[in-house]
């Protein structure tokens, strides 16, 4: 019988090494796109597409690009309001 909580393709490595060792280190995003590259790497979940798997990846990569560009854009406006050194006042925040 099938192992429906850790099916054969994400065990099925030459390597030994399950997707679940190397993906747990991982955010959400980067994850699941790995999982699903080590699934069509495996020889792919029977009846789905690998097409779609990657697809699939590729989405959540993008996902990831936009998190990463919406945390630097964050960034840079905070960086407006510290000082470089610590001991200096803010020009920014001086009151006019």
């Amino acid at each position: 019988m099938a192992d429906p909580i850790n099916p054969r393709h994400y065990k099925k490595s030459p390597s030994g090494i399950e997707c679940i060792e190397i993906t747990r280190h991982m955010n959400h995003n980067l994850g699941n796109a790995i999982d699903y590259i080590w699934r069509v790497a495996a020889g792919g979940k029977p009846g789905v597409d690998p097409i779609e798997d990657l697809d699939k990846a590729v989405w959540y990569l993008r996902d990831e690009q936009e998190r990463l560009r919406g945390q630097r854009e964050v960034g840079a406006r905070l960086a407006d309001f510290v000082p470089e050194r610590p001991h200096e006042p803010n020009p920014a925040l001086a009151a006019e």
